[in-house]
C-alpha cells in the first residue's frame, strides 16, 4: 500500500513499491510542473529531525502537468527499518532545491506512516 491523503499524509507497507494501483501523486497549490523540474522527498527521524535522514530521493519530472507521481521502488521503501508496528516520521518535498511544496507548516509536520512488510533476506 502507498497513498496520500488530504492532509498529505503519505501511507506506506515497507518493502511495496508505487505501479499503476499504488500511486502516489504530488501537487503544488496553481503550480504547473514543468519537463526538467526537480523534486526531492526527504524522509526523517520525527525525533531527530534533520539529524537522521532514512531516506533521500531524487525525482526529474519529464512532462509538464499539474499533477506528478512520485516513484518509489522496493528497495526505496525497504530502507525503512523493520519493526512489528506502525512508526511515524517527517518528511518534506522539495521543488528545485529552493522551495518546499510538502514539510513543516502551520497544519505541523508532515508525516509518513510506514507499516510493517517486507522481509528483508539477511
Amino acid at each position: 500500500m502507498i497513498k496520500i491523503d488530504e492532509e498529505k499524509t503519505i501511507y506506506i507497507t515497507r518493502g511495496d513499491e508505487t505501479n499503476d494501483i499504488n500511486k502516489l501523486p504530488i501537487s503544488y497549490e496553481n503550480y504547473q510542473f514543468k519537463k526538467s523540474d526537480k523534486l526531492k522527498l526527504i524522509v526523517m527521524n520525527k525525533k531527530g529531525y534533520t539529524k537522521d535522514i532514512i531516506l533521500e530521493k531524487d525525482f526529474t519530472i519529464n512532462n509538464n502537468s499539474s499533477e506528478v507521481f512520485l516513484n518509489l521502488t522496493s528497495e526505496d521503501t525497504l530502507k525503512f527499518p523493520l519493526e512489528n508496528k506502525k512508526i511515524t516520521y517527517w518528511y518534506d518535498i522539495i521543488l528545485n532545491d529552493n522551495t518546499t511544496i510538502y514539510g513543516y507548516d502551520e497544519n505541523n509536520a508532515k508525516k509518513l506512516i510506514v507499516y510493517p512488510g517486507g522481509v528483508d533476506n539477511e
